[in-house]
């Protein structure tokens, strides 16, 4: 409620004499002064104008509407012109398609989710949730997280509406949907089946990992491995590779010379219209994981990058309150896509290249925005954590169990078995380079022997010819 103390704290924020309202205004010049003291006695006493006091509440809510309507004009008009000057001054990355300027604004939208981010970390709970209730006022309600365990049988006989209810309940789910689109966007991403393979298995492990704190974690055998990672995740990955071998073998003319008029390429118009949306060229990742320990840590790397990118969407709407359906959400997932597709070609170039010496922006920003998450989300994870179950035993030694396995099994490889065998490798190159040179020479010997019987007949033969053309 607003009493006689509050009304001047609002006043003052809150400029009402420039209410644009005509009513409004005379309302406002009718009252007396503008101080603590006359706004107490004048709604603490007057009784001749008893409609001033809800009047004087609906000028001050149209005032402050009229304020936060100011300050969103403000704030959307300052992105933009960043975006502009970020689309007209930003370095171009590794990506041209479909034109440079597009991906210069995706950093400028990086760096805007970059600042917007740290601006959640100097809010408390209370303010980042209705902050976001303001923009939509159906969100800062407590949401009831939904576990997928429960009840793990197939057959369900009892069941009215269906004998297969559990697996009809997780076929018909809105996670379906984002596992199958979210596997064909990462294809694009890692372009490479294995690494893709690799992940969604290790992503699985993710979610038995965190099922504790977050119930929706938690899911039947037959889901993870039938619907997950079998169907879901397989069909993704198939359809994008598929897609990206498409585009890798179409015969673009990306050197932006001009045609022959009189004889234009094929798909001019509208479908080269469109083929100016598809990539330049669609460059393949190979990793080649263990040819190296930079590498092999460096994919490391990218998996935990990965790993913060998914988690942090599970965690965010966790402590926001936000549906899994809502834009908010699915609007985050799509930016850090479109953050993650230069990201991961620099990260990829850095670690390819031995001339590139250091990371590109994109690569940077994403890490930021990564790491920036990490720490909104663990800030805002009081009352998360506190409901929270503790950590499975299993998973501490699951996961302790892994990292011994990669450190020593990586110190192994690396420090002893590869140098081992690369050595090998060197002898045995050495040893059929020297057969074949050994060969060749042999080969040479046993020719030379023709040649100088080919050179002795031939003078003669010179001679013969010479003699016969001084007799003519």
């Amino acid at each position: 409620g607003t009493d006689g103390i509050s009304l001047p704290i609002f006043q003052s924020i809150f400029d009402i004499h420039t209410c644009p309202f005509p009513d409004f205004r005379v309302i406002v010049s009718q009252s007396p002064k503008t101080t603590s003291q006359g706004l107490n006695s004048r709604y603490a006493t007057s009784r001749a104008a008893p409609l001033s006091f809800p009047l004087r509440q609906i000028s001050l809510q149209v005032a402050s509407n009229t304020f936060y309507m100011k300050c969103n004009s403000g704030l959307v008009a300052g992105c933009l012109i960043f975006l502009l000057f970020a689309m007209l001054q930003f370095k171009d990355g590794l990506f041209y398609r479909p034109h440079p300027a597009f991906w210069r604004i995706i950093k400028g939208c990086a760096v805007i989710y970059l600042v917007g981010a740290v601006f959640f970390l100097f809010l408390n709970e209370n303010q980042a949730r209705g902050l976001f209730s303001y923009i939509d006022p159906t969100l800062g309600k407590p949401l009831p997280e939904r576990s997928y365990a429960e009840d793990c049988r197939l057959y369900t006989p009892e069941d009215p509406v269906s004998n297969f209810r559990n697996f009809r309940n997780a076929v018909y789910d809105e996670f379906i949907i984002a596992h199958l689109l979210g596997w064909f966007g990462k294809a694009f991403l890692f372009r490479d089946v294995y690494i893709s393979w690799g992940w969604s298995i290790l992503f699985e492990f993710c979610e038995l990992t965190f099922a504790h704190i977050l119930p929706n974690f938690a899911e039947c055998w037959w889901d993870q491995i039938i619907l997950d990672i079998l169907l879901c995740n397989g069909i993704g990955i198939w359809l994008g590779h598929v897609v990206m071998n498409y585009l890798q073998m179409k015969p673009y003319n990306w050197t932006g010379m001009k045609h022959d008029q009189d004889n234009p390429p094929e798909g001019f118009g509208l479908l080269g219209a469109f083929r100016q949306l598809t990539p330049r060229e669609l460059t393949p990742y190979n990793w080649e994981v263990f040819s190296s320990a930079r590498r092999f840590f460096s994919v490391l790397s990218v998996f935990f990058l990965a790993a913060s990118i998914e988690l942090n969407c599970f965690f965010l709407k966790a402590v926001f309150w936000h549906p899994p359906s809502h834009p908010l959400v699915i609007g985050r997932l799509f930016m850090m896509w479109l953050f993650s597709l230069p990201a991961l070609r620099e990260i990829y170039q850095y670690i390819s290249d031995p001339n590139c010496k250091r990371l590109g922006t994109m690569a940077w920003l994403t890490v930021a925005i990564i790491f920036v998450e990490n720490c909104v989300w663990f800030k805002f994870s009081g009352d998360l954590m506190a409901h929270a179950q503790p950590t499975p035993a299993i998973v501490i030694y699951s996961w302790t169990a892994v990292v011994i396995v990669l450190l020593g099994g990586s110190l192994v490889y690396f420090g002893f078995y590869k140098p081992m065998r690369d050595r090998f490798e060197a002898e045995a190159r050495a040893e059929a380079d020297a057969a074949a040179t050994q060969k060749f020479h042999g080969t040479v010997e046993q020719q030379q022997p023709q040649e100088a019987k080919g050179q002795t007949k031939s003078p003669n033969g010179v001679r013969r010819r010479r003699s016969s053309m001084g007799g003519k």
